[in-house]
C-alpha cells in the first residue's frame, strides 16, 4: 500500500511521483530498462528509448497511459493486439517483444529503430520531393511489410508517413499497427 508520498493520482499521467509523459534519463523500469531519452509522444502515450540490461540492446518502450491501464476491457484488447503483433516477424515491421502489465509502469517492449520517419525524410529533400527511385524502393518495402501482415490477418488501421521509419540501413520499418 502506498504511503502518503506515493499517492497514485488517477486524473493524470502520474503514477505516484513518476510522470509517465516525462520520465527522466536514467530512470529504471523493472530493474531492467534504463531510460535514455523520450523519442515520441502520441495519443496513446509516450515512447522512450531504453537500454535493456538483460539483452544489452536499446529498445523502445511505449508506456501505457493510466486511463487504459484502469480500463479492464481496453487492457484485454491491448493484450490481444500485443499477442498478434508479437507473432509478426518481418524485416519491414517493427518487432513487438512483450506487453509488461504487472509492474508499477505498464508498457510495450519493442524494437528500437535508429532512424527517421518518412515525414522527416521528405524534409531532407529540396521542395520535399523524394526522388522517384527512392520512392519506389520505399514503396516496395512498405508493400512487402503490409502484405506479410495481411497474410497473417493483421490490418494496419493508421498507415501514414509518421508511422513509417527508415532505419540507418535505409530499410523501411512499419510501426503502430
Amino acid at each position: 500500500m502506498p504511503n502518503q508520498n506515493q499517492t497514485i493520482k488517477k486524473s493524470s499521467q502520474i503514477y505516484g511521483k513518476i510522470n509517465l509523459e516525462d520520465l527522466p534519463k536514467g530512470h529504471k523500469i523493472d530493474n531492467r530498462y534504463t531510460i535514455k531519452e523520450k523519442i515520441g509522444q502520441g495519443g496513446f502515450g509516450a515512447v522512450y528509448c531504453a537500454y535493456d540490461e538483460d539483452m544489452n540492446i536499446d529498445k523502445a518502450l511505449k508506456i501505457i497511459p493510466e486511463a487504459i491501464v484502469n480500463d479492464k476491457e481496453s487492457m484485454m484488447d491491448l493484450q490481444r493486439e500485443a499477442q498478434t503483433m508479437i507473432a509478426l516477424n518481418h524485416k519491414n515491421i517493427v518487432r513487438v517483444y512483450d506487453l509488461h502489465k504487472n509492474g508499477k509502469i505498464k508498457y510495450i517492449d519493442m524494437e528500437f529503430i535508429d532512424g527517421k520517419t518518412l515525414t522527416e525524410i521528405k524534409l531532407d529533400y529540396k521542395d520535399k520531393k523524394v526522388p522517384e527511385d527512392i520512392v519506389k524502393k520505399y514503396a516496395k518495402q512498405i508493400a512487402e511489410g503490409l502484405s506479410y501482415a495481411h497474410t497473417n490477418n493483421v490490418v494496419h488501421k493508421d498507415i501514414k508517413p509518421q508511422n513509417i521509419m527508415i532505419n540507418s540501413n535505409n530499410e523501411i520499418k512499419i510501426m503502430d499497427f
